[in-house]
């Protein structure tokens, strides 16, 4: 079943709806298949798994930028996005790559069964169409159609990165065969994908290769939003990356990945002050309500509260930057309550038992550092305390980074970090939050 709207002219946004009742077979589908695969899915996979999230993937790359940014490393990062993924994967294809990953036979051939004569309508303000064939695709609304979609990714990432080491970017150099040399090619979540190389040629092909393995299971890239940005490469350098319809793809300042600018955390935060506004603004009926505090409170919690701390686990904040949001968080707080300045209530008074942003953050932040630490499943674990053993800093006063941040917080070295954050119990009492403003 396709919605489609009045606005509509084109059915680029819309997506279809699988209106399978088959809920509890898909489910105990889904729970099979995946005891069988989750091992054997690579680490830079984050989408749909267990244990997994948005945040680690933001951080990690967030940590890749600021330390080649830090220490004069070149690197190139492709953002890939695919045209109408779920709607394009080749099914035949799709079959052979769960055999191939050791899906047992009967387990392909329910889901076969599934996927077996699928037809689509479209609802439109003239109602219904006849019914048409679906012949590619996963059929979206379950939750096994997800883990379906990660496996065709993942084969296509397997595929695309067998040559990592010549192609990816460079974390570690070889210093001995008991340190061999350390690559990054790729960070995943779904279809989600970033690619590093050291260099724009690696990067362009990296890309073809990703193009080429991605078009043999029905998927196709989609120019206009995949874009690619470049750190410490010089101007004279630069090379136009092309995809292979010869369309040259648009290099960027910064960009949104996972829903948050990952270039640096100020314009980021910029830009979470301005969506915390309008979010607010547009709950105006509701704070001039009769509504008592604690329930102005929840609601302001999860509308406004939600949006400004997005991602705000990753930032490398300094003090100017917690300053602002302090402040931005007490005239948004203001706002909700229906606070007049001229009533002249103090911000003890106003805050209550509430905590400063600030300090919600803090408290995020390192919850985000010690399980990020800890889990080692995750790419992120290796990058939260990466410090590149090549390249050259600056002279002069050292940018500050997300791990200056946190030894910040705590009040210790960094080279006291790890042994805090791999004992959890101790990590937990370390980063209790404050109960009140001061």
């Amino acid at each position: 079943m396709l919605a489609w709207t009045e606005r509509s002219t084109t059915c680029k946004g819309s997506a279809g709806i699988n209106g399978s009742s088959r809920g509890s077979y898909v489910i105990h589908l889904f729970i099979r298949c995946r005891s069988h695969i989750e091992e054997k899915l690579r680490w830079n996979q984050n989408g749909f798994r267990n244990g997994s999230s948005t945040a680690g993937h933001i951080l990690a790359l967030r940590r890749i930028l600021e330390e080649a940014d830090i220490h004069n490393l070149p690197l190139m990062a492709t953002f890939v996005d695919f045209r109408k993924a779920f709607d394009s994967i080749h099914r035949g294809k799709m079959f052979k790559i769960l055999r191939a990953y050791g899906i047992p036979e009967k387990m392909v051939s329910a889901i076969q069964v599934m996927y077996k004569n699928t037809e689509a309508i479209v609802l439109s303000p003239d109602g219904a169409t006849d019914p048409f064939q679906i012949k590619a695709g996963v059929l979206q609304g379950d939750t096994l159609a997800l883990f379906l979609f990660i496996v065709v990714v993942d084969y296509i990432m397997r595929k695309s990165t067998i040559n990592a080491e010549q192609l990816g970017f460079t974390l570690n150099q070889r210093r001995s065969s008991r340190y061999p040399k350390e690559v990054l090619c790729d960070l995943d979540f779904a279809d989600d994908i970033v690619l590093c190389s050291d260099d724009q040629h690696n990067g362009q092909e990296l890309l073809q290769k990703v193009e080429k393995h991605a078009r043999s299971v029905g998927l196709r890239l989609n120019e206009s939003k995949t874009e690619y940005l470049t750190v410490n490469i010089k101007t004279q350098d630069k090379i136009d990356i092309k995809i292979s319809s010869g369309a040259k793809l648009n290099e960027v300042d910064n960009y949104k990945y996972l829903g948050s600018l990952v270039r640096d955390s100020k314009s980021e935060i910029n830009k979470r002050i301005g969506m915390a506004w309008s979010a607010c603004n547009k709950m105006d009926t509701v704070w001039k309500s009769g509504l008592n505090r604690k329930t102005k409170l929840d609601i302001f919690k999860s509308t406004v509260q939600s949006v400004i701390m997005y991602g705000s686990d990753t930032w490398t904040v300094t003090k100017e930057l917690e300053a602002k949001l302090d402040g931005c968080y007490t005239r948004l707080l203001r706002k909700c309550l229906n606070v007049h300045w001229s009533q002249h209530m103090t911000n003890t008074e106003l805050y209550g038992n509430e905590p400063k942003l600030s300090c919600k953050i803090q408290q995020r932040r390192l919850k985000l550092a010690g399980h990020s630490y800890r889990n080692t499943k995750e790419p992120v674990s290796q990058r939260i305390m990466w410090t590149p053993k090549h390249g050259r800093r600056n002279r002069g006063k050292h940018k500050l980074s997300y791990i200056d941040v946190v030894a910040r917080d705590i009040g210790v070295l960094q080279t006291d970090l790890p042994n805090l954050m791999r004992d959890r119990n101790n990590w937990a009492n370390l980063i209790m939050i404050p109960t009140s403003v001061d």
